[in-house]
């Protein structure tokens, strides 16, 4: 069994990735989101709750801009329905799912 010298494998294609958390389109995620956060703080809520909001928000993001959706105005009611299904089936570090409370946190 022969193997390929490094020049002879290919390299491998770059992967071009496309973030939903990009501050260049108007009414992207990344926008919102920053409009959001800015809410949350001008209502005075903690910053801790303010750091754990927007985890869950890129998370959600991230997870919409894998199945094409870059744009909140994107977001549909099935869309909606996949990522609590996507939570409901989520396994932590550890295997265990997600409790009810996580998964309603993660999805509002």
């Amino acid at each position: 069994m022969t193997t390929k010298s490094a020049k002879q494998r290919k390299a491998p294609r770059p992967v071009r990735k496309v973030s939903a958390l990009s501050t260049d389109d108007a009414e992207g995620f990344g926008i919102w989101m920053r409009r959001h956060t800015e809410w949350l703080r001008v209502r005075n809520y903690s910053e801790a709750t303010v750091e754990k909001g927007e985890t869950w928000l890129v998370a959600f993001a991230e997870w919409c801009a894998a199945r094409g959706s870059l744009r909140p105005r994107e977001v549909t009611k099935p869309i909606l329905e996949g990522y609590r299904r996507y939570l409901f089936h989520y396994r932590k570090a550890n295997g265990r799912p997600l409790a009810f409370a996580g998964q309603r946190a993660r999805a509002r």
